[in-house]
């Protein structure tokens, strides 16, 4: 008979393991993506269907900087279109 191993973590312990494996996850994809944190976290916010100046608004950058994220990101990930590069990023796993 085989008994299944349980192991049981304090709530303290568990919340810092939890944070150190999204710390991992999100440098992984960084990694992979050959996208910086910065053009990362435009995607997302792309991917949500959000304009320049909504980014902007919401990451406390000018629209200019949006704007040059952006076509960072379409270079990189090799696409023409905002669509495409979530698209793109979507089947890579980046988001």
């Amino acid at each position: 008979m085989v008994q299944a191993f349980k192991a049981v973590l304090p709530p303290s312990l568990m919340g810092k393991v939890l944070g150190q494996l999204e710390t991992l996850s999100k440098t992984q994809t960084r990694v992979e993506s050959g996208l910086s944190d910065a053009e990362l976290e435009v995607l997302r916010l792309l991917a949500q269907g959000a304009t320049n100046k909504e980014i902007a608004r919401q990451l406390f950058l000018s629209e200019r900087s949006v704007k040059r994220r952006v076509q960072g990101i379409l270079k990189k990930l090799e696409v023409s279109h905002r669509a495409q590069a979530v698209i793109a990023a979507t089947r890579r796993g980046f988001i």
